[in-house]
């Protein structure tokens, strides 16, 4: 890595592409395993009966791909969706799982990319150690076991590259047109998606700050413009009344869901944050007071900070009796705890040829942060192993339920408990698998051969 450019570059180049296989290889593993062919859940409005039935029928319109579900716009993950279809010729969850592997392997392979900046071997190693370990933990099972969970991955990926134009190449009308396409995309994914935008807004003001000589006006400009962005993204959010109840009902309650969703992946316990984020803003104080900074330091910055916004957006729609981090938004956190490592090392790094006061407290900060976070990793891995198996288990007991009902017809067969069936209302999902197209999109999807015959197994005294 520190030979010459053309040399240095092949090798990142070759070091991301290892680091995408590996993740690649594990998440592989715990789809094959793990995952199921039956629609889960919000896949049934959403796919079957807003997405791909119009879209056999012949009803499907621009308007349909760009309707809001919940509060969230999800249209890459329609097209994705439909392209598979179109692709294999059935709707398949299983299959959407595999294809959100490669999808997302490219978010941990992009951060690696910046982390390789550093001119430490040490560091890039731990680096390497510590993106691995937020991409293929399963902490994040319910993501990537459901492939409709995609717009968790195009999230990620807009949100990131977007930030990344920021940080890397912030001036050019090539590189600004790009970094707002990712901006807008990342809109159409989530309705957290409007904090790419914003994120990216913070990067040309602290220029203002780092360097105010350098287009000051332009940046400035390119700041406006994204704030109204994010703005319009905001106005045009659908608002659900049936989620009002999931909110923080009060200043106590937002403050407690804040602190518990940044003190993840410890559980209830209030001094994490002020462990696990504590490098970041040493990080963020020592460069607003050097007023200079490194590519790869403006990048984790961003990424400090979408993450944190994240963190405020999840404790504020979902902080009504929040105690613990739900599955499907931990990988919102995966790129503030990667620039909280960054910086913890970047810290150790300058230090070594600091006082040893300053060398010993370096280090006390790095060794705190990473012990309470492999700790916490640790702590959690069995819980969430069981609970992928559970899924799995439920999963099979699903498909033989549905495939009962499509075999006999009988009501009896959707009338089983919480999680028996793939959909939390029997009489709305007896309805849809009364519908021709939609039954025909299961029977292709051939859920009776393979899943039924596995749950029988599994269930046969």
């Amino acid at each position: 890595m520190n030979r010459d450019p053309s040399a240095r570059a092949h090798g990142t180049w070759l070091a991301c592409l290892a680091l995408y296989l590996v993740v690649c290889a594990v998440r592989w593993q715990y789809v094959a395993r793990y995952g199921g062919t039956v629609p889960f859940w919000d896949e049934w409005d959403a796919g079957a009966a807003h997405l791909f039935k119009p879209w056999v029928e012949g009803t499907l319109s621009l308007s349909d791909l760009w309707s809001a579900h919940n509060e969230h716009r999800i249209l890459p993950t329609r097209l994705l969706g439909l392209a598979l279809f179109e692709t294999v010729g059935h709707w398949d969850n299983h299959l959407e799982a595999q294809v959100n592997v490669f999808l997302f392997a490219l978010v941990p392979a992009l951060m690696f990319r910046f982390a390789l900046a550093a001119a430490q071997s040490w560091l890039r190693i731990a680096m390497a150690v510590m993106v691995l370990s937020v991409s293929v933990l399963p902490f994040s099972w319910e993501n990537f076991l459901v492939g409709f969970q995609s717009q968790f991955y195009f999230l990620l990926l807009a949100a990131l590259g977007a930030m990344a134009l920021a940080a890397t190449r912030p001036w050019g009308l090539a590189a600004n047109t790009a970094m707002f396409a990712l901006a807008a995309l990342a809109c159409l994914t989530s309705a957290s998606g409007l904090l790419a935008p914003l994120a990216c807004a913070g990067l040309y003001l602290l220029r203002l700050w780092l360097l105010p000589r350098e287009h000051p006006a332009r940046a400035l400009a390119l700041a406006t413009a994204l704030v109204a962005g994010a703005a319009i993204a905001y106005a045009t959010t659908p608002v659900v009344p049936g989620h009002q109840g999931l909110r923080a009902q009060d200043v106590a309650w937002l403050l407690d869901a804040i602190n518990h969703v940044l003190g993840w992946p410890l559980k209830l316990r209030h001094w994490a944050p002020f462990v696990l984020w504590a490098p970041g803003a040493a990080g963020v104080a020592l460069i607003l007071m050097r007023r200079r900074a490194a590519t790869a330091d403006l990048f984790m910055l961003a990424c400090l900070a979408w993450s944190l916004l994240q963190a405020l957006a999840i404790g504020y729609s979902r902080g009504n009796g929040l105690m613990e981090v739900p599955s499907r938004y931990t990988d919102a956190l995966i790129p503030g705890l990667v620039a909280n490592a960054w910086f913890a090392l970047r810290l150790v790094a300058e230090a070594m040829e600091k006082p040893a006061k300053v060398r010993m407290a370096a280090l006390a900060l790095c060794a705190t942060f990473f012990t309470v976070y492999a700790c916490a990793q640790a702590v959690r891995l069995p819980g969430d192993l069981a609970a992928m198996r559970d899924r799995h288990a439920h999963s099979l007991v699903q498909a033989r339920n549905v495939a009962c009902y499509l075999d006999s017809g009988a009501p009896a067969c959707l009338q089983a408990g919480h999680f028996q069936i793939p959909y939390p209302d029997p009489v709305r999902l007896q309805h849809l698998l009364d519908d021709p197209a939609v039954r025909n999109l299961l029977v292709r999807c051939d859920i009776a051969p393979c899943q039924v015959r596995e749950a029988g197994a599994a269930t046969a005294p």
